[in-house]
Parts: C-alpha cells; sequence; structure tokens
C-alpha cells in the first residue's frame, strides 16, 4: 500500500514537473521568436529510439529548443547517452549555459516506477538546469543478471561446476 502511496506521488511531481518544465520552453519559444533571427524547433524527446531522438543529429547547430521528457533514463548503453546528450547541446547551442535544453527526470525515490520498467538504464542523478552538466550512474544489476541468465549449453549455465 505504501508503495502506491509513494508512485502516486511521483506521479504528480513528474506530471508537476511536466508542466513547469513545458511553460519555460515555451517561455523560451517566444523569447527566440522575438530576440532572434532563426526561429528554434521545439523538439521533446520521449524515447532515444523515436524519430525526434533521430531528428536531432540531422540538424545544424543552435536551432532548436530540446526536451528530454523521462527519456534519458532508456538509452541502452552509456555511449548511446553521451552521444544523445552532446547532439541535444550542439543543436540548442549550449555550451556553458543550458537555457534551452531541458530535462525531465525519473524521482530516484519513486522506486516501483523504476525497478518495474525494463527499459529503465540509467538514474539522472543531476541536470540542467540544476547543474552545469549531465550527471547520472547506471541503474542496478539488470544488465549483469541477464547476461548471466543466457546461455548457451547446459555447461555454461550459471552455478555449473564444470570440474565434477
Amino acid at each position: 500500500m505504501l508503495g502506491l502511496f509513494v508512485d502516486a506521488i511521483g506521479l504528480y511531481t513528474r506530471s508537476r514537473e511536466r508542466k513547469k518544465t513545458l511553460e519555460k520552453v515555451n517561455e523560451r519559444y517566444d523569447f527566440h521568436l522575438k530576440h532572434s533571427p532563426v526561429l528554434r524547433k521545439i523538439i521533446i524527446i520521449k524515447s532515444p529510439k523515436d524519430e525526434s531522438a533521430a531528428e536531432i543529429f540531422r540538424m545544424k547547430d543552435s536551432t532548436a529548443i530540446v526536451l528530454f521528457d523521462c527519456s534519458l533514463e532508456l538509452s541502452n548503453t552509456e555511449n548511446e547517452l553521451v552521444r544523445l546528450w552532446n547532439e541535444a547541446k550542439r543543436v540548442t547551442g549550449s555550451k556553458e549555459k543550458y537555457d534551452d535544453l531541458f530535462v525531465i527526470k525519473f524521482q530516484r525515490w519513486s522506486s516501483n516506477r523504476i525497478n518495474l520498467d525494463p527499459r529503465i538504464r540509467w538514474i539522472i542523478t543531476d541536470c540542467p538546469p540544476d547543474s552545469t552538466e549531465l550527471k547520472y550512474e547506471p541503474f542496478g544489476r539488470r544488465n549483469q543478471i541477464l547476461a548471466e541468465t543466457r546461455f548457451k549449453g547446459k555447461n555454461d549455465q550459471p552455478g555449473f561446476n564444470k570440474e565434477k
């Protein structure tokens, strides 16, 4: 019962955070509309595998406002995570200041959501606007556990003593 309560709070918190972040994205769009010669496109990335994620690799520098909507956590590898982050920084023109780069992340304490979703590979611990850099850590032992359960033959099973 307590787990459901905590997850409900997590969902409510993410929904509030998403609403505030979307308002900030719209403010940045309005700012560029008034003060910039280049109209910026708003890109919302919900998964590292969706079309909007692929689109940023084809865009010119400093031409977008990017919002990661709980999607960085879904990157399969660290290389994929870093590559997507670096491309987002490039298309937003972010070098030291991240005015056009936004991240909505899962709350670490929302354990059921994180533990039950098999796609989550990373925990984002810090990111703009709270920090000047992206900080993350691998999530649990899921990849190791999956690797240990796959075997080629009877003698390759985990815990099988080959010397007997």
